[in-house]
Parts: structure tokens; sequence; C-alpha cells
């Protein structure tokens, strides 16, 4: 859990000062990026982080995408810009903002149900599928197991399929399925 902190700590802190450096003007931008190789690996030998992915984003591009250290202390993969990596609850907020968002703009409603949003989306219950609201989702009332996207990669996955694609009755299968099959 440590290492999930730190991971997390590290790239915020990272763009934080990436982007408070860059805010001024481009040339800031140069700046903060030449000295950001020895920032972010300092950060990291300080918080014991094996490794972490740095975007950096100015003006609605990416200026700077780097992996740093190693994905595992056993398998000692290097990390790269494409590592996808378990960031615990730190996602939670950042999903309900942009939900909010949308909220706001009046695109969507809490009580809107998923099924009228997306017809293909489907659960392992039918009733459930026909009534789960985006409300019920972020209050972790949609009957999936509190895991339920932990194993899809290595069940074979795909990033893109992961993370971009709500589940289905077969990856809710898999997954749970999975769960207790861990539990042993």
């Amino acid at each position: 859990m440590t290492s999930l902190w730190g991971i997390a700590l590290t790239a915020a802190v990272t763009l934080s000062f990436a982007t408070a450096t860059a805010q001024s003007s481009a040339p800031g931008l140069s700046n903060a990026l030449t000295q950001l190789d020895a920032y972010v690996n300092t950060t990291m030998a300080k918080t014991n982080v094996p490794g972490a992915s740095v975007a950096v984003v100015y003006k609605d591009q990416v200026v700077f995408l780097k992996g740093y250290g190693v994905r595992s202390l056993l398998t000692h993969r290097p990390v790269d810009p494409d590592t996808v990596f378990q960031i615990a609850s730190f996602s939670k907020p950042i999903a309900s903002t942009v939900v909010a968002a949308v909220v706001g703009r009046g695109e969507v409603n809490w009580d809107d149900r998923i099924k009228d949003l997306d017809p293909k989306f489907e659960l392992s219950d039918p009733a459930v599928t026909q009534q789960v609201t985006v409300r019920d989702f972020l209050s972790h009332r949609s009957s999936l197991p509190e895991v339920a996207g932990d194993t899809l990669e290595s069940l074979g996955a795909t990033r893109s399929e992961s993370t971009m694609r709500p589940p289905t009755r077969q990856t809710l299968t898999i997954s749970a399925t999975a769960r207790r099959g861990s539990a042993k």
C-alpha cells in the first residue's frame, strides 16, 4: 500500500512541480523538463517507490511522457509510459469529478439508468442491469464485487479493454470466479 501512495505522491508532486514552473511561459516549461529526471529519481529514492510513469501536459499537449524504475522488484521489468498501475482509491475522486462535470453540464443525471445511456451494458443479474444508475456506481451500490476490475489484465484483457469499456457479463463472471479462486 505504501508503494501505491508513493506512486500517486510522486506523480502528483512531479506534476505540480512541472506545472508551477511551466505556467509562466514555454521557457519555464523547458527549464522544468530539464530538471524533471533528477527530481523524479530523487523523490523515488526518498520514498522507496520502485517505479512511476510521469506525464506533463502543457496547453493540451503531452510534452513529456516517461517511465522510471521497475514495475516489480521481483521481475525487474522496466516501467514505460504505457505501464498500468493499480492506484487504489486515488481514481475515485477523479472519476466522480469527471461525472459531476458531465452532470453539471446537463448531459446526464445522477439517476439516469446505465442501460439507457448504453444499451449494450449488461451485468450478470438482468434486474440489476435494468435498474443500476450513475449514482449507484459512484455509491458502490451496483452489485459488483469490490475488486471487480482488478483481475481483468491478469486474465488477458488488454489495457484498452480493461480501462475504456464497461464490464460485460463475461468479464464480471470471470472476475468474480477469479476472486473466489484466489481466496482458497
